[in-house]
């Protein structure tokens, strides 16, 4: 095991996720690593099996994903800030550039007309979640209430992670979360992450196996289900965007954010 590329390989990851469009597992099914990921965390709880090797990756993976996390948290947290329109463009391009990864896993299957159900869930599930109430979480608030529904959070956001096709900065934006985690992130303020972030340790351990095998065992509905999210992830940043002020550069920017990943999905698909 070659820990230094681990590391690269978490810190390119860990980078893009605070980028909300661009899905995690899909970068690392990009870089040849999310079999390795989803194997070695389950290995973790499986008996009679020697676990130091991969406790060792997972760490390592970790520690390169958490620098690039910090590393860019910043600077997305003052780009949102400063040019929400351009940024909701160039994160609705990314989106769209990622849909090959998920339509390669319909290769070979057979539709039919009731298989519609799924991705019509998916988009129904996008818009409700982003129905709630933006006072639903309050991060940081000293409420057994409000420390459960960001542990219950924390578990979205993993399984989120897990899941290829599925943006956990997006997840997050949809929960009305992510500019409050980038804040926190970039401010340090790392205690009052502590119940999200024990929901996503208990997500990524003990779900990845769960959403492996229900993808193994549903595979086409996962994966139209995968596939309806995302669309409906589309459809949420353009209704909250100001489309009026729509002009070239923010035409321009959602092809900057579209064409990296459309080519390297793509090529994951050949």
């Amino acid at each position: 095991m070659d820990l230094l590329r681990v590391f690269m390989k978490g810190l390119i990851i860990g980078g893009t996720l605070t980028v909300p469009g661009v899905s995690g597992g899909s970068m690392a099914l990009v870089l040849g690593i999310y079999s390795q990921l989803i194997h070695s965390f389950n290995c973790i709880f499986k008996k009679g099996v020697e676990k130091r090797e991969y406790i060792k990756f997972i760490l390592i993976f970790s520690l390169g994903g958490g620098i690039g996390i910090f590393s860019i948290s910043r600077v997305i947290l003052k780009a949102m800030t400063l040019y929400p329109l351009l940024m909701t463009f160039l994160f609705a391009g990314a989106v769209v550039g990622g849909f090959p990864v998920i339509l390669r896993e319909f290769r070979g299957e057979i539709f039919r007309g009731s298989d519609v159900v799924y991705p019509l869930l998916g988009v129904a599930a996008v818009l409700w979640i982003a129905s709630l109430p933006s006072n639903l979480i309050s991060m940081g608030a000293n409420d057994p209430l409000q420390w459960l529904i960001q542990c219950l959070c924390g578990v979205l956001a993993a399984a989120a992670l897990v899941l290829p096709g599925i943006s956990v900065s997006q997840v997050l934006y949809i929960l009305g979360l992510y500019t409050i985690l980038l804040k926190h992130l970039a401010e340090l303020k790392l205690l009052s992450l502590i119940p999200f972030g024990i929901g996503m340790v208990f997500g990524i351990l003990f779900i990845s196996r769960l959403l492996e095998d229900l993808m193994a065992r549903y595979h086409k509905e996962s994966y139209l289900l995968t596939f309806g999210f995302v669309v409906g992830s589309v459809i949420q940043l353009f209704k909250e965007a100001p489309m009026g002020e729509v002009n070239f550069s923010c035409i321009f920017l959602f092809f900057c954010g579209f064409l990296p990943i459309f080519l390297i999905s793509k090529k994951r698909t050949h």
